[in-house]
């Protein structure tokens, strides 16, 4: 193989490794769309803080106040299949119906299943859209998977150096 076939096949390889970790996207049920958008921030625990309180008579009474902890970016929705999937931050949405029409949703994307059972969509670039509940066959969320980026990206760089020296290596020969 030419050097030219093998500096190709090392960026096709190094381009695929660098974007596999971007997003991630996951299929959940539709009625579990309207729980991603009604929780902005989950607590998660909460602070105890004891300052000097107000002096009485000459004593000093302490003041106990606890401030709760809260994490916005964690989601736990049920996926298709039933498991339990968290979702981190800023989501897109795509809404399948039965007939196969996908409705795209940009973040930040809001829904709710009004009384008649209708579930109403509206996304950054726009909406509403309402669809009867029964005549959604899926929805996906995608969402940024900064972590799978920084993996990606990493793993994709000891490749590129590992392929490096191993045309270096092969070019000079035995």
């Amino acid at each position: 193989m030419g050097g030219d076939r093998w500096l190709a096949l090392g960026l096709i390889v190094g381009a695929s490794q660098a974007g596999s970790g971007c997003y991630h996207t996951v299929s959940i049920r539709p009625d579990q769309l309207p729980r991603l958008s009604s929780v902005n921030e989950v607590q998660v625990g909460s602070t105890m803080q004891t300052t000097d309180g107000t002096s009485t008579a000459g004593q000093v009474v302490p003041t106990t106040q606890s401030a709760p902890v809260t994490d916005g970016s964690n989601r736990h929705v049920i996926a298709s299949d039933g498991t339990i999937v968290d979702v981190e931050g800023d989501f897109d949405a795509t809404v399948f119906t039965v007939s196969g029409e996908p409705r795209a949703f940009a973040h930040p994307v809001v829904a709710t299943v009004t009384p008649d059972g209708m579930l109403e969509v509206r996304g950054g670039n726009g909406g509403p859209s309402r669809v009867p509940l029964q005549d959604v066959a899926r929805v996906d969320v995608e969402w940024y998977d900064a972590m799978g980026t920084v993996l990606a990206l990493s793993l994709g760089g000891v490749a590129a150096v590992a392929f490096i020296a191993v045309v270096i290596f092969a070019a000079l020969g035995p």
